[in-house]
């Protein structure tokens, strides 16, 4: 699952996701990472998935 997260998201922000990924590749929960590909299919900007991780740091 982190994996394909992070495929998509250097497919669909380019250099702006690398910022994101080391806080990606720190997620063991397996809900956590599915809401994030949830969104990710939404995310129209990469401040749409900065908003997806600081929730998903606070659950």
């Amino acid at each position: 699952m982190r994996e394909a997260i992070l495929l998509d998201m250097k497919i669909k922000f380019g250099s702006k996701a690398k910022a994101m990924i080391k806080k990606i590749k720190e997620i063991d929960d397996l809900e956590k990472l599915k809401r994030i590909k949830k969104a990710l299919i939404k995310a129209k900007s990469i401040k749409d998935i900065e908003r997806i991780l600081e929730n998903s740091s606070r659950k």
